[in-house]
């Protein structure tokens, strides 16, 4: 079972007292912007209302146009869609007449409102009695009526005017009243804000100055540890927030720092103690590797050794066995020679003639060597160790165990923008698991007897060589089909690739 963490709760949290304290700072605020925006709400909403009056004088005026229009247009022409739109102007009218005021007041617009829609209703009274008369064919009656009418409509229109004018400026007497008020609040509105912002400041800075002085010891503390004093202390905070705690941790880290150092110092003493024996025992173990390395056999020595036979060979006339001691030495002396891993693609072919014609001469010729190569390719560098290690794999694991003849094929050739090279065998082949095993788990074991050298190495040096995970391609058909290794080399004029 894993061991769960439980989380310690700090009494009186750091983060909690500045919450508390920004919290009290934003809701102060708030409370005032809420303050002034009912405020600033109220005296829109009355200057809304102080104007309505004026709307109402406008569209009033406009109706009883409307009114004397039609009543003219109909008395004229007695069309029926006329007649119609002053009934519907006339009803608009009247209902408009009915929000004046009807009572008896002490304010001069209030009885000029009253006299107005006493004498509108006697101007509809005679509108309607000329719309009759028009209809009754009594010419004379309705002309004698549209003219009374007309001065009726021309004293109301005269009277809205007058009334909707003083109407708006007493409007407007209030609206000043109002702007002034609104100025004096929005400067008392500024100077709260202003002094209360400036309260917050003083508060926060008091606030937070009293939080972080005890991190201010802990920094200062904390130069002098990196200095590499040690013997450095917080002074001690008696607040249970997580300053106090850290406080009070620091310490008690210091203090076990002190006690690990005399531990480590006891503990490199005895280790330095314990290194001196084992590096006299080991100078002893390398005297002694020293004096049996000296009674081994010089590599050059051995190429010596195998170039005098050659020439031995030779003296004598015997130039198959100095061909083939020749190979041999030179086979050799590329396998131990240190002074470059990259080589050309000639030294690796040559490299592989050598190792065939060795297995030939041992085997009495059993392998058939095929290569096809393109020239132009063989200065194109190469890890070395490369083709002769897959060419010993093809013979060990290929063709060494089959009842015909083995042959192996070496192509060399560009395909674009790569250079392949194809090492095929006719053995006994691979299956199609063994080949998707090996690309996904990587399980190459099929090492070298002698030098330690398997696919797996040559594809792992080419991959970090070319920093390509696709550099390697193995293809079979299946059992006695043999199997095709082809390398895939990028191409790059310029690169390290090429010469």
């Amino acid at each position: 079972m894993k061991k769960e963490r439980t989380k310690r709760i700090i009494p009186n949290s750091l983060s909690k007292k500045l919450m508390l304290t920004s919290s009290l700072a934003i809701i102060m605020v708030i409370i005032i912007n809420i303050v002034i925006h009912l405020y600033v709400n109220e005296m829109t909403g009355r200057v809304a209302e102080m104007y309505v009056s004026n709307v109402s004088f406008n569209e009033l005026q406009t109706s009883l146009g409307s009114v004397q229009k039609f009543m003219k247009e109909y008395l004229q022409t007695k069309n029926t869609n006329t007649l119609k739109k002053y009934f519907e102007e006339a009803q608009s009218f009247e209902m408009q007449l009915q929000e004046l005021n009807f009572e008896i007041v002490n304010d001069n617009n209030a009885i000029m409102e009253k006299n107005l829609r006493n004498k509108a209703y006697v101007y509809l009274e005679l509108t309607d009695e000329a719309i009759q008369a028009k209809r009754g064919r009594n010419i004379k009656k309705y002309k004698e009526l549209y003219e009374e009418a007309t001065k009726y409509y021309q004293f109301l229109n005269n009277e809205i005017f007058t009334l909707n004018n003083s109407v708006f400026k007493t409007n407007t007497d209030k609206y000043s009243i109002m702007l002034s008020s609104m100025k004096v609040f929005d400067l008392l509105s500024f100077v709260i804000l202003l002094t209360f912002g400036g309260l917050n400041i003083i508060i926060i800075n008091l606030f937070v100055g009293r939080f972080t002085e005890p991190l201010k010891n802990l920094a200062e503390v904390a130069y002098q540890v990196a200095d590499g004093k040690l013997d450095a202390k917080i002074p001690e905070t008696n607040t249970k927030d997580e300053i106090g705690v850290v406080t009070h941790s620091f310490n008690k880290m210091l203090k076990s720092l002190r006690t690990n150092i005399e531990i480590m110092k006891h503990t490199i003493k005895h280790e330095n103690e314990m290194k001196e024996k084992e590096l006299q025992m080991e100078a002893h173990l390398k005297e002694a590797q020293l004096k049996y390395l000296q009674a081994q056999i010089n590599p050059h020595f051995l190429f010596n050794t195998l170039n005098a036979g050659a020439q031995l060979a030779m003296m004598e006339e015997a130039d198959k066995s100095y061909q083939y001691i020749q190979t041999v030495a030179n086979f050799f002396r590329y396998n131990i020679d240190n002074k470059s891993d990259i080589v050309s693609l000639a030294e690796e072919v040559e490299m592989v003639d050598n190792y065939i014609y060795i297995l030939n001469v041992r085997y009495g010729g059993d392998i058939a060597y095929v290569k096809d190569i393109d020239e132009t390719l063989l200065n194109f560098k190469i890890p070395k160790m490369t083709l002769q290690p897959i060419i010993e794999n093809s013979i060990k694991h290929g063709i060494s165990n089959i009842n015909r003849d083995g042959k192996i094929n070496l192509l060399l050739y560009r395909d674009g923008k790569k250079i392949c090279i194809s090492i095929s065998d006719n053995g006994v082949g691979m299956s199609k698991e063994m080949i998707t095993t090996i690309y996904n788990k990587k399980k190459i074991t099929l090492d070298i007897e002698g030098n330690g050298i398997g696919l797996k190495n040559v594809i792992s040096r080419l991959e970090l060589f070319y920093n390509d995970d696709n550099i390697v391609e193995i293809n079979s058909e299946g059992k006695d089909c043999g199997v095709e290794v082809a390398i895939l080399l990028p191409y790059l004029e310029g690169e390290k690739g090429n010469v």
